[in-house]
C-alpha cells in the first residue's frame, strides 16, 4: 500500500506494506528530514532521482566513503564539497561536532580552510583535512541531542550517536531576495587504537 507524507509543504511517497503507527511515522518524518536537508525558496528547481540532495542547493554528492576516525597520527579526514543548482558563488563552511554542538573546524588538526567561496555551479573546494585530536574523541563519545538551526543555516540535525564524530558541509548560495542553504553531514564511528604500554621493571 502507498501513503503520502506531507512534510515542510513537500510530498513523500511510502510504499508500506501495512498503516503506519503515529511512532514509525515521526520517525520516517525525521529521516526524510535528515535526508532533505535544503531548505527551499528562491524560485523553483526540479529535484533530482536521487531526493537526498533535494531543495535549491544540491551537492554533486554526498559521499561518506570514510566509516571511521581515529585519532592516530598521520590519519587525517578529507573534506570537499561541490554546490550546485543553485545562485553562485557559494560560500562553503565545514564544521565538526564533537560535543553537542558542531562549530567550524580550528586549530592545529586543519589543514587547508574550513570556509570557502565556490564560484560557480559544480565548482569544487581547495583541500581540507582534519586531524582529529584525542581530547576530541574523549568528547565526542556520549550521544548528543538534535540541534536546531546549525551554523544559522535554519536546518535542525538529528541526534548524534554516541561513540561517533559528525563532520557536516554547510552551505549557502547567494540569492538576491533570500540566500538559501543546504546542510550536509557523514557520521563517522570512532576507532581508538590499542596503545603501547611501555612497562618497565628493572
Amino acid at each position: 500500500m502507498e501513503e503520502i507524507i506531507t512534510l515542510d509543504g513537500r510530498q513523500f511517497k511510502l510504499t508500506v506494506d501495512r498503516p503506519l503507527t503515529a511512532t514509525e511515522k515521526a520517525q520516517v518524518l525525521a529521516d526524510i528530514r535528515k535526508q532533505t536537508g535544503c531548505t527551499s525558496g528562491c524560485g523553483q528547481r526540479t529535484m533530482g532521482s536521487d531526493w537526498q540532495y533535494g531543495g535549491q542547493i544540491s551537492s554533486l554528492a554526498v559521499t561518506c566513503t570514510r566509516t571511521t576516525v581515529t585519532s592516530a597520527p598521520g590519519n587525517p579526514v578529507s573534506l570537499s564539497a561541490s554546490p550546485n543548482l543553485g545562485t553562485a558563488p557559494y560560500t562553503v563552511r565545514f564544521l565538526g561536532q564533537f560535543s553537542a554542538t558542531p562549530a567550524l573546524l580550528t586549530g592545529a588538526g586543519l589543514t587547508g580552510t574550513a570556509q570557502q567561496t565556490v564560484a560557480t555551479d559544480g565548482g569544487t573546494t581547495t583541500a581540507v583535512t582534519y586531524q582529529v585530536s584525542d581530547a576530541e574523541i574523549v568528547t565526542a563519545g556520549p550521544s548528543q541531542p538534535s540541534v536546531a538551526n546549525v551554523d544559522g543555516s535554519g536546518i535542525s540535525i538529528p541526534a548524534k550517536a554516541a561513540n561517533t564524530i559528525r563532520f557536516l558541509n554547510h552551505t549557502a548560495d547567494s540569492c538576491p531576495t533570500v540566500a538559501l542553504h543546504c546542510l550536509e553531514w557523514c557520521d563517522l564511528a570512532i576507532v581508538c587504537p590499542t596503545p603501547t604500554c611501555n612497562f618497565t621493571v628493572s
